[in-house]
């Protein structure tokens, strides 16, 4: 999460240079038009992010698991043969 937090700010400070250009916003008072909505476009960014980690269980203290064990089966390659057959049809029905 950490590595998506720097291209979402980068981004964003290429918004508000488009911005800038837009309204002809130059010299002293385009620090202040840069940093403010900077740190307010970080802070809420880093919010976002802070939640989807949660959301994913980054704070959960427990060994991560898996539920079921994926595995190729019988009925997967009945489904397989029956898409590539689907596919064939339709190929040679031109």
């Amino acid at each position: 999460m950490t590595f998506r937090y720097f291209p979402a700010i980068r981004d964003e400070f290429g918004h508000i240079r488009d911005a800038m250009k837009l309204r002809s916003i130059h010299d002293a008072a385009k620090l202040e038009c840069v940093v403010v909505p900077l740190m307010i476009s970080a802070t809420t960014t880093a919010e976002e992010l802070s939640a989807a980690a949660v959301t994913r269980g980054i704070e959960n203290p427990k060994p991560k698991t898996s539920l079921t064990t994926l595995r190729y089966r019988t009925a997967d390659a009945i489904c397989l043969c029956i898409g590539a057959s689907f596919i064939a049809a339709a190929i040679f029905a031109r």
